[in-house]
């Protein structure tokens, strides 16, 4: 927003100052190096990591805790808090190691990628490398830091060379939370090619109550 504040006066166009909230210090809070997302990744790769121990490298890392976003969760010894555009939203720790160690196994994605449907079919082939190195082999998820149950639903042989006893020198770990931010540069860099068009969604009240509208909560959505 900021920089098409610049282009505006750049251009000579005639425009109103309207304040935005700069939301650059919580973007590089969540996915700038050695943020939330990198501490998390770095943590996954440790087989023997904790709930606790991520808890402790998250809160005691140095661009968390210098982030004026960020804070320990009052109540609990593993959660933290991140201060959004929106308002403070407060995160456990617990399994959260476990979810961004998923992935989806090769042989799964090339099996609906050969599906019969072609909305199924169109959606797996885009996915594309989303779950490389992700379960050839059966001990591909041990080489990743995870307990193994779902890569053991890969060929036990180690199909390429990933199973027990196979070269895991070749295997990457790709974390949920790597795929996902890929993902959204990706779209990013789709949508700068567009010329998008935007809905602005107003909630009328903070209840979710029908046919009631607060109009200074409104207003305020609106400024």
């Amino acid at each position: 927003m900021f920089l098409l504040h610049a282009e505006y006066e750049r251009e000579g166009i005639n425009w109103s100052y309207i304040d935005f909230v700069d939301n650059q210090d919580v973007l590089d809070l969540i996915e700038g190096r050695m943020g939330l997302m990198d501490l998390i990744d770095e943590a996954c790769r440790f087989p023997t990591a904790t709930t606790k121990d991520l808890a402790e490298k998250l809160l005691g890392g140095a661009v968390p805790a210098a982030s004026q976003r960020f804070s320990r969760a009052k109540r609990s010894a593993t959660a933290f808090t991140v201060q959004h555009y929106a308002g403070p939203v407060t995160y456990q720790t617990d399994h959260m190691l476990e979810k961004n160690r998923d992935f989806v196994i090769s042989e799964h994605q090339a099996l609906m990628a050969a599906s019969s449907l072609p909305v199924v079919r169109a959606l797996f082939a885009a996915a594309g490398g989303d779950g490389d190195g992700g379960g050839s082999g059966g001990g591909a998820e041990q080489a990743a830091g995870g307990g193994g149950a779902r890569a053991g639903a890969g060929r036990s042989g180690g199909g390429s060379g990933k199973g027990p006893g196979g070269n895991l020198k070749g295997f990457q770990f790709v974390s949920v939370g790597s795929q996902f931010k890929r993902q959204l540069a990706e779209l990013a860099a789709k949508l700068s090619q567009l010329q998008p068009h935007y809905v602005r969604c107003i909630k009328p009240n903070p209840r979710n109550v029908r046919m009631e509208l607060e109009p200074a909560y409104a207003l305020e959505q609106l400024k």
